[in-house]
């Protein structure tokens, strides 16, 4: 026979009676499949075989592993260390590839080695088939390790997502699904390119070849993320164009219905450095602590004016003395330590202007004499009459324009004695 099939689960003796066992080819094909979403795990399974455990004796060609998942699933598959993109037009140069494929024959997604840009690959098709072959018997080492990983998800909006992360170093190339070949009718794939801040992008699109579309035509556009803004867009009769983008951005193509001709693409990323945004980040930030800076220094500015202005307000203390007292009550140590506080005040001390005075009126007293005796007055004489006997005449007198022969007598204004004690002390002081 020339080709045998072994069944899971059984055992078989094989035996090569003409042949060498390097001779012999071993194709091993294993199918994982989850039918309802409760059973489905929501975590990564990770794709790996080991041939040492199972003893193979003859040469492993190809494993397959068949992902079958709930009905409207979509399938996920990431690689730890990166995917990358091996077409015809290009040497591999790796050990270990991979193909993903529909599990329906004659529908492929591409040809894969790890390695790469491509970090995520997702497939809106419930059932798919990764092969993976080596490119001799010693390299089967690379397939023990988990290169792969798979996930059942929910539906996806297009037909193929992936997910790229370009390096600045290598340019990354990208291809349409099933590439030379072309897109299935009417399907739409895209890519999700994701940069660093400080990073731009030269978009490049080396082979793109359209079909004769029936009704709604091929679509080319470039998005950026964040905001969703269309920044490029190509439509079958115009010119496709490199464009430079300088953020992440979305690469969306969408094929059309067509009796002839196919829909395929194969583009390239290169990586710049965007001196501009950085331009940009360092004038921002300057911007930023200058105007801090000056918030701070118009701040204490105004506080130091505030507190220049402002009076000082006491704070409110219910145990301070209250209105009337006169100061704030002492303890008694403070009283004998105060150099201020008198045990005794001499009253000349305190009242000597009014003992001052007092000498003064004694004086006057001294000087006025002796009374005057009671006189009667006469017909014809007033209060005061003008006479050599008159010793204090001054301490009477008239309203101006009152004299001392006018027909009927006035009242006298007094003055006291203090009064004319100061006056005769003036006058003496003013005689010579």
């Amino acid at each position: 026979m020339d080709t045998v099939t072994i069944a899971s689960g059984e055992y078989y003796d094989i035996e090569s009676l003409d042949c060498n066992k390097d001779e012999l080819e071993l194709t091993v094909n294993q199918t994982i499949e989850c039918k309802e979403w409760k059973n489905c795990a929501s975590i990564p399974f990770s794709i790996a075989f080991d041939y040492k455990e199972i003893c193979i004796p003859v040469v492993l060609k190809t494993i397959t592993w068949h992902l079958h998942g709930p009905q409207n699933s979509s399938v996920e598959l990431q690689s730890p260390t990166g995917l990358r993109y091996c077409l015809p037009e290009e040497n591999c140069n790796s050990n270990l590839l991979l193909n993903v494929s529909h599990d329906n024959p004659g529908i492929t997604v591409g040809q894969f080695f790890p390695s790469g840009t491509i970090e995520k690959i997702q497939i809106r098709e419930s059932k798919i088939a990764v092969t993976a072959s080596v490119a001799s018997f010693n390299d089967w080492n690379l397939a023990t390790k988990p290169f792969l990983t798979y996930l059942f998800t929910q539906d996806i909006s297009e037909d193929y997502i992936f997910t790229v992360a370009p390096k600045l170093d290598n340019p990354t190339v990208l291809a349409t699904p099933a590439w030379p070949s072309g897109m299935k009718p009417s399907s739409s794939v895209s890519w999700i390119i994701n940069m660093e801040p400080q990073l731009k992008s030269n978009l490049k699109f080396m082979n793109v070849s359209q079909p004769e579309c029936m009704e709604v035509q091929t679509n080319i556009a470039v998005q950026t993320i964040v905001p969703q803004m269309i920044v490029y867009s190509a439509k079958k009769d115009g010119n496709i164009n490199n464009i430079l983008v300088l953020e992440s951005f979305y690469l969306n193509m969408t094929n059309c219905k067509s009796p002839t001709g196919s829909f395929r693409a194969m583009m390239e990323i290169t990586l710049q450095n965007n001196t501009k945004n950085h331009l940009g980040i360092i004038l921002s930030t300057v911007g930023i602590l200058l105007m801090i800076i000056t918030s701070v220094v118009i701040w204490i500015v105004l506080r130091q004016k505030k507190r220049n202005k402002t009076p000082p307000v006491p704070v409110y203390n219910p145990k301070a003395f209250l209105p009337g007292l006169h100061g704030i009550p002492k303890t008694q140590e403070e009283e004998e330590e105060d150099p201020h506080t008198y045990v005794y005040i001499d009253d000349s001390l305190v009242y000597s202007h009014l003992l001052k005075k007092e000498a003064e009126n004694e004086q006057c007293k001294d000087e006025s004499g002796p009374p005057l005796p009671d006189r009667s007055v006469g017909k014809g004489e007033s209060l005061v009459t003008k006479g050599s006997g008159m010793v204090d005449g001054e301490l009477y007198g008239y309203f101006q324009g009152q004299s001392t022969t006018s027909g009927s007598p006035k009242s006298p204004i007094k003055i006291s004695e203090d009064e004319a004690c100061e006056t005769r002390l003036c006058e003496r002081e003013e005689s010579p």
